[in-house]
Order: structure tokens, then sequence, then C-alpha cells
């Protein structure tokens, strides 16, 4: 028995799969926001930490 792609057993097929991406690409589009955005750079040679963290909001 074989196991199942995770990638055919989390996507959607047919209308409801079309309809999502529909959705996402109208929402991309319409409100183009980042929200949390996170991260972090180590650099070894100096054993410094730059964290980054920041929000972008419309208005």
């Amino acid at each position: 028995m074989t196991q199942p792609d995770l990638e055919q057993v989390f996507r959607q097929a047919g209308w409801p799969g079309l309809r999502a991406r529909l959705f996402h690409l109208y929402f991309v589009l319409r409100r183009p926001m980042t929200l949390g955005v996170r991260g972090l750079i180590h650099d070894r040679t100096s054993n410094s930490v730059f964290l980054i963290r920041h929000t972008y909001v419309p208005g």
C-alpha cells in the first residue's frame, strides 16, 4: 500500500479549489498588507543579532 502524496491530500479539486484560489487572488490584490513579519539575522563574525518585527496596515 502506498502513502498518499501530502500535496494531493490537502489540495482542493474542482469548484471548491478554484473558488478558494479566486478568493485568495482577490484579497491579495484588494488588500495588500503584511501583518506581523518577524525575522532574525545572526552575524557570527561580530557575534550580533538583528531582529526584524514590523506590521503594514492600509491607510
